[in-house]
């Protein structure tokens, strides 16, 4: 899809900014209310805050995927953030059908907080994964940010990304259930 405009940006943070006020935009029920998948995400107590849910479907078993989410959350084999300023990832909780992790810039500034789930597909060589990432303060346009604390955890050599275990490159296919800013570019600058 084309990247947004700065008046498509706009008016996204005008209507983001209305549904705060109106009490639905910092999604109390942890999930967002409209459209798109019924995405699992960690929520947030700031009203409004940036979000990025993800629908992935991965031709790779869901131990594999997870495997490389994970060595990478974990800094296995010296894997960093390839963010110009990187930030630090934690496991938070992890289960063989889920991931709860938080990603802490550089500067100690911010915290955002992400949620991978994880669903084999019937001969297990397949994955569909949920992922949702949400801003823990206020915020409406994250610089892609939440995408990419998401991203960056799976991406191959192909998107320019290092790989720890299992390179996924070309072995996904992406649904931004609602993820309005996703430029990949952003996610290694």
């Amino acid at each position: 899809p084309p990247p947004f405009t700065a008046s498509m940006q706009r008016t996204l943070a005008a209507a983001v900014v209305l549904l705060g006020v109106v009490g639905v935009g910092a999604s109390p029920w942890g999930r967002w209310p409209f459209g798109g998948s019924d995405i699992a995400c960690p929520g947030s107590d700031a009203t409004p805050h940036a979000s990025c849910s993800l629908d992935v479907t991965f031709e790779a078993s869901c131990s594999a995927v997870q495997g490389e989410i994970e060595a990478r959350m974990s800094g296995t084999d010296g894997w960093t953030d390839p963010k110009s300023t990187p930030g630090i990832y934690t496991i938070t909780s992890s289960t063989s059908t889920s991931t709860e992790g938080m990603r802490q810039t550089g500067d100690g500034k911010y915290t955002d907080k992400f949620e991978f789930t994880y669903s084999s597909g019937s001969d297990g060589s397949s994955c569909a994964v949920t992922a949702c990432s949400e801003s823990q303060v206020q915020s409406i346009y994250d610089y892609d940010t939440n995408f990419c604390n998401t991203w960056n955890l799976y991406c191959g050599t192909d998107d320019g990304c290092v790989v720890v275990n299992t390179d996924l490159s070309g072995l996904y296919q992406l649904d931004y259930s609602y993820c309005p800013f996703h430029d990949d570019t952003q996610c290694t600058r």
